[in-house]
């Protein structure tokens, strides 16, 4: 009897626990879903590859920079083998207008030479 009490309890404080971890960490990836969501009806941007790197356990990442509004953000991608890219490229990069941090690299989108000012804010559509 005093076995089963023991156990019951400790079920109860487990799905507490349990609960304890998951809302929380539900909360932060639905947020940070939330924020990147703004990425695809943001402006666009010329960027930088920084860095290509192949981490332990994950894909290959690049690094890059951007400037929107003079200030220089910093942002990582996976790498896609079918749009190769060397560090010190430039790489055409989609932000959000809201959040300026949260940006994406456009991938399969060759950025021409004739570009060589950007406005503050970015282009609404992809420059030609």
């Amino acid at each position: 009897m005093l076995i089963k009490k023991i156990k019951e309890q400790l079920n109860k404080d487990d799905k507490k626990n349990l609960l304890l971890f998951l809302v929380p960490l539900m909360l932060y990836f639905g947020y940070k879903i939330y924020i990147h969501s703004s990425v695809k009806k943001g402006n666009f941007t010329i960027g930088y590859v920084t860095k290509i790197y192949w981490p332990i356990i994950s894909h290959k990442k690049i690094n890059y920079t951007y400037i929107v509004n003079g200030i220089e953000y910093t942002g990582s991608d996976i790498y896609n083998s079918k749009f190769p890219m060397k560090e010190y490229d430039r790489i055409l990069i989609q932000f959000s207008t809201k959040y300026n941090s949260e940006s994406e690299i456009i991938k399969n989108f060759k950025i021409s030479d004739s570009i060589k000012t950007i406005p503050k804010n970015g282009w609404k559509i992809l420059p030609k």
